[in-house]
């Protein structure tokens, strides 16, 4: 989303909030980013579409406001995980934290080398390392 025009980021928030509005029966004031594509102009504009709370794929444990829209960011279990590593995020961690964080700015450079690419690589490594 971060590589959207203004215009396209506010039509996306607002078709996916009503859509989803629609279907639940309830205004949608929470999102979370696509893809994982985070930059404050997707956070601004999610507020202009009226979203109050959006929730980013960035592992930090630090909140922040863009133009009255709460912004968090989350870590990542997968499936299988150990309850320990559960624990130590929950606990805050920081040698589990700062692992995250290094990992996802790994994952950010190699979507931004690979291109197109990026995507068909990741489930390429998911399926091997779910191999027993």
């Amino acid at each position: 989303m971060a590589g959207c025009s203004w215009d396209r980021l506010i039509d996306e928030w607002s078709r996916s909030a009503q859509a989803l509005a629609d279907v639940l029966g309830e205004p949608v004031r929470v999102a979370s980013v696509p893809g994982g594509a985070f930059s404050r102009r997707v956070a601004a504009a999610a507020a202009a579409a009226g979203l109050a709370a959006l929730f980013t794929s960035e592992p930090t444990m630090r909140c922040r406001v863009v133009d009255g829209c709460l912004v968090v960011g989350r870590y990542v279990l997968r499936r299988g995980a150990p309850a320990t590593l559960a624990a130590a995020l929950a606990s805050g961690a920081r040698a589990v934290r700062l692992r995250q964080l290094w990992l996802w700015n790994l994952k950010k450079l190699a979507k931004a080398v690979g291109g197109d690419l990026y995507p068909a690589l990741s489930r390429l490594v998911h399926e091997r390392a779910a191999r027993p």
